[in-house]
């Protein structure tokens, strides 16, 4: 980070909370989607076991 600024320092730490709020809101998002696949593929796999 070089020289830093009390101005770059700021935006720094306001980027860093406001990116980490979105991170949280990202990973969520992820989370959920993850979690609805694997169970679209549980099923499908469980679906695939019984025919069996």
């Amino acid at each position: 980070l070089g020289s830093s600024t009390p101005l770059t320092l700021f935006l720094y730490r306001e980027g860093f909370t406001w990116g980490r709020y979105s991170y949280a809101c990202a990973i969520g998002i992820v989370t959920s989607l993850l979690i609805l696949l694997f169970s679209i593929i549980e099923r499908k796999f469980i679906e695939r076991v019984t025919l069996y």
